[in-house]
C-alpha cells in the first residue's frame, strides 16, 4: 500500500474581522484530514474596531502567520512591502498549494505564489471585488486585476451560482476552472439552539406581542445596514408596535 501523501496548504486571507469569509478559511483549515494536509493561515492584523476571529482560530488549533504590511485598503508601497512578505512565507513554509480569500489578499497572494512557482493555487470568490454601482473606471481596474489573476489559477471557487455566473459574465477565467461550494458553517449551535420564542423576545427586552423584524450580517458597506435603518423608521412611523432587532457588528456600527 502506498504511502499517504500529506500537502502543505497556506490558506491566505487579508486579516481575521470577523465574518464569513474569515471563518469560511479558519474551518477550511480546521476541518481537513490531517494525515493528508498540514494548513497555516497567512494574514493582516484586524483594523482597529473589529472583532477578531484568532480566539476561534485558537480554539479549532489552527495556526496563523501574521503579516503586519497586509491590508485592505490600496496602498501601493505597503503593499509591495506585503507581496514581498507573502513571498518570504511561501519559501519559509513551502506549501504544495496556496488557497486564497477575499479580493486582495487572492491578488497578491496569487501574485506571490506565481512568483515562488508554487505547484496548485486555488482562490475562494466570497463575493467579487467588482459591482455594477461603482464608477466605470474603478470597475474596469478591478475586472482587469481579477482577469490577469484568474490566469494563474488552477481553480476559482464561488460559494454561489451567482457569483460563478457573475465571473463568467466578467470573463474572468474559464468555465472549467469554476467550482461552486457553499460557505463551510458549523451549524450544530444553530439547531442546538433553545426556540422558544417567548425566551427569545424575553433576552432581547421585547413584548409578548407585536410584530419583529430582524436582520443578521456584519455592519459594513457591502451589507449597507444604513438602508434597514431607515426602512424600520418609516415602518415605525405606520406600526407603532412593531420593533426590529439588529444583530451584527463592524466598522458602520457606530453610523448605525
Amino acid at each position: 500500500m502506498a504511502p499517504t501523501i500529506r500537502l502543505r496548504v497556506c490558506h491566505v486571507i487579508t486579516h481575521l474581522e470577523v465574518g464569513g469569509a474569515t471563518e469560511a478559511a479558519i474551518n477550511s483549515c480546521a476541518h481537513v484530514d490531517p494525515a493528508r494536509f498540514t494548513a497555516v493561515l497567512v494574514c493582516g492584523r484586524s483594523p482597529a474596531g473589529e472583532r477578531d476571529a484568532r480566539p476561534l482560530a485558537d480554539e479549532l488549533g489552527v495556526e496563523v502567520v501574521t503579516l503586519p504590511s497586509l491590508g485592505r485598503p490600496i496602498r501601493p508601497f505597503r503593499d509591495l512591502e506585503a507581496l514581498r512578505a507573502l513571498r518570504r512565507t511561501f519559501r519559509e513554509w513551502h506549501p504544495d498549494v496556496v488557497h486564497t480569500h477575499s479580493s486582495k489578499a487572492g491578488f497578491l497572494g496569487r501574485v506571490a505564489a506565481r512568483r515562488e512557482r508554487v505547484t496548485g493555487i486555488v482562490h475562494t470568490v466570497h463575493g467579487w471585488s467588482f459591482h455594477d454601482h461603482m464608477p466605470r473606471a474603478e470597475r474596469a481596474l478591478y475586472i482587469g486585476l481579477e482577469r490577469r489573476a484568474a490566469r494563474w489559477t488552477d481553480r476559482i471557487v464561488t460559494v454561489s451560482e451567482l457569483d460563478r455566473e457573475k465571473g463568467l459574465a466578467a470573463r474572468i477565467g474559464t468555465t472549467e476552472r469554476y467550482t461552486v461550494i457553499h460557505e463551510l458553517n458549523d451549524v450544530a449551535r444553530f439547531l442546538a439552539a433553545d426556540r422558544d420564542r417567548a425566551k427569545a423576545r424575553a433576552r432581547l427586552g421585547l413584548e409578548e406581542d407585536g410584530p419583529v423584524v430582524g436582520t443578521l450580517g456584519r455592519l459594513s458597506d457591502q451589507k449597507d445596514p444604513a438602508t434597514f435603518v431607515r426602512a424600520a423608521a418609516g415602518i415605525s412611523s405606520q406600526v407603532p408596535d412593531s420593533r426590529f432587532v439588529m444583530i451584527g457588528d463592524g466598522p458602520l456600527r457606530s453610523d448605525v
